[in-house]
């Protein structure tokens, strides 16, 4: 069953701005090409309205097509999956982000079947950022099951790249014993994860122990060619005279010069990871092209660097060995400045190179499916991940956030605390929970669910002592369980 093409096990990508889809095949994973339009393995996350039929194309013809209709055109999806409600806005309609996110898997497995009639996959892994809130891999999963896939589970990217990677040194030899400590820098199209693992091989077991984790939601290459385009109007004046202001006769003429030029700033971003300068169009009192280097998209970043690099600092502050190894992954991970960055940081002899910095995440998905669906197929290799949670979950308690699990601990172990209802008899207990980093005053906590409870004989508020227990699972969704007197109490946790 595994090698079967038409009802593979197959990983899913669901990037910021690319998407790409494995299938495990008997040994390794297989990357699935789109059989429409370039037939590439990696797919845009683009969406197009078609406000006359009320439908949306999907992919790399949708993106294609909107630069001519960029009001209807809709991009970074995944940006907005921490709020369920309809948050994007086109021509005044509203679609929220998990409607569009399952639109967006339905095409890439209808697509990505490699020409084969009657594919239909009997089970998916869909990736999904480390530093996601647990309402954020929520949503990913509603989305999943909305496009009628069958969801084997969700999976922190790193891992999957890690996974992916590592197997191939695995096979190469399973009887071998090797341990290092590897640092996964996956910088994308629109989220940033840092995860400093242990990766083992010993006794026929590959084993993945997170030790640290960090990163940012909301870093990325949509806000690399957001800064790019700022560059092309500096150039702009010096180059062709252009005013140091941009003024534009209406809104709808301003969205179309923005959604053209940050393609152009997004080729430019690509071209200038393999040479020291490109030409642009750019088009705004007149037809002109700009000269830009290098050394001007690296003046872009430059505000970034900081931000990237405290990360880092966070992350290697939980090192107790040296780093062995560094895996790029991501196309952002492949920009010069970034790359000096790591090598110039940790030497560039560490680097653990991937195939593919772009496909390795849903290869390591695909890897993962087989195995969670039988073990057995991997010739007699264990794999084992141990995660730890990527942010701190707890309540807000007399105006501050009040921790029950903390960042970095171990998935599946159950924390207590104990509370009080607010007022005598209340008639329910509500527990509204959040996640964050509560040693960064800066950092914003988010509301991820609450879970309410009927109290069976409400009583004086002192009388009233509630047991609250929780814990992560690994895919870094949350149990929450609340007792009164050792009684369990019926209630759902439900996601913002």
């Amino acid at each position: 069953m595994l090698n079967d093409t038409l009802n593979p096990l197959i990983g899913i990508d669901l990037g910021t701005t690319f998407c790409s889809v494995a299938a495990f095949d008997s040994v390794a994973p297989a990357d699935l090409r789109n059989n429409r339009g370039t037939g590439s393995a990696a797919t845009q996350s683009a969406l197009l309205y078609n406000p006359d039929q009320n439908r949306f194309e999907v992919g790399d013809a949708a993106f294609f097509q909107g630069q001519m209709r960029p009001h209807h055109l809709v991009t970074g999806v995944k940006r907005h999956m921490d709020s369920p409600i309809d948050a994007i806005d086109i021509e005044g309609r509203k679609f929220n982000a998990v409607d569009l996110s399952a639109i967006l898997l339905k095409h890439l497995v209808e697509t990505h079947t490699n020409g084969a009639p009657g594919f239909s996959p009997r089970g998916c892994v869909v990736t999904v950022p480390y530093y996601f809130t647990a309402n954020q891999i929520k949503h990913t999963r509603d989305a999943a099951e909305q496009a009628g896939l069958i969801l084997v589970d969700t999976l922190a990217e790193p891992i999957a790249a890690a996974l992916s990677v590592a197997l191939q040194d695995a096979m190469r030899n399973i009887n071998a014993n090797w341990s290092h400590h590897a640092l996964i820098f996956d910088l994308g199209g629109g989220t940033f994860d840092c995860a400093l693992l242990k990766v083992t091989l010993a006794s026929r077991k590959l084993s993945f122990q997170v030790l640290s984790v960090d990163g940012d939601a909301r870093l990325g290459g949509l806000d690399f060619d957001e800064a790019l385009l700022a560059k092309f109007t500096e150039l702009a004046q010096a180059q062709l005279g252009h005013p140091k202001t941009l003024e534009f006769a209406s809104p709808r003429l301003e969205l179309h010069f923005r959604k053209q030029h940050l393609e152009a700033a997004r080729k430019a971003k690509i071209e200038l990871t393999e040479v020291e300068e490109t030409d642009v169009a750019y088009n705004y009192l007149a037809p002109g092209v700009l000269t830009v280097r290098r050394s001007d998209l690296e003046s872009a970043l430059q505000p970034f660097m900081p931000r990237i690099k405290a990360i880092l600092d966070r992350i290697m502050a939980a090192a107790t060995e040296p780093i062995e190894k560094i895996l790029l992954v991501g196309g952002s991970s492949e920009i010069p400045c970034i790359r000096d960055l790591i090598r110039n940081q940790y030497g560039v002899e560490r680097v653990w190179n991937a195939t593919d910095p772009g496909l390795c995440v849903s290869r390591g998905a695909a890897i993962y499916a087989a195995y969670k669906e039988n073990p057995a197929n991997f010739g007699g290799l264990q794999i084992e991940i141990g995660m730890v949670t990527s942010h701190a979950f707890g309540v807000r308690a007399q105006g501050t956030f009040q921790v029950i699990v903390p960042k970095g601990s171990p998935t599946n172990k159950v924390f207590t605390a104990h509370f009080r209802p607010a007022t005598d008899f209340a008639p329910k207990f509500k527990l509204v929970v959040l996640q964050g980093r509560p040693e960064d005053p800066v950092a914003q906590l988010t509301e991820i669910g609450a879970k309410e409870v009927d109290i069976p004989a409400p009583g004086p508020r002192d009388a009233m002592r509630f047991e609250v227990q929780m814990s992560v699972q690994d895919n870094n969704l949350l149990n929450v369980i609340i007792l009164l007197q050792g009684q369990r109490l019926d209630g759902e946790f439900g996601y913002a």
